[in-house]
């Protein structure tokens, strides 16, 4: 029979790979959120495209027929 090998990392190594995914997350958050050199930020910019566009949309529904 085979043993089990439930230790097969050290310590030291398990649960790296949620610090690294955490670590890219924040990146990636802070690249979005955050504004750059006087720039709104993405999510600022996404937002307002949303708005603008819901906005032409429902300008288009009210137009007679």
């Amino acid at each position: 029979m085979h043993k089990h090998r439930a230790h097969a990392l050290p310590l030291l190594a398990r649960g790296q790979s949620a610090v690294e995914l955490i670590v890219a997350l924040c990146i990636v958050v802070g690249l979005f959120a955050l504004p750059y050199g006087g720039n709104p930020s993405l999510a600022q910019v996404f937002t307002e495209a949303i708005g603008i566009g819901f906005d032409r949309f429902l300008a288009a529904l009210s137009l007679p027929q």
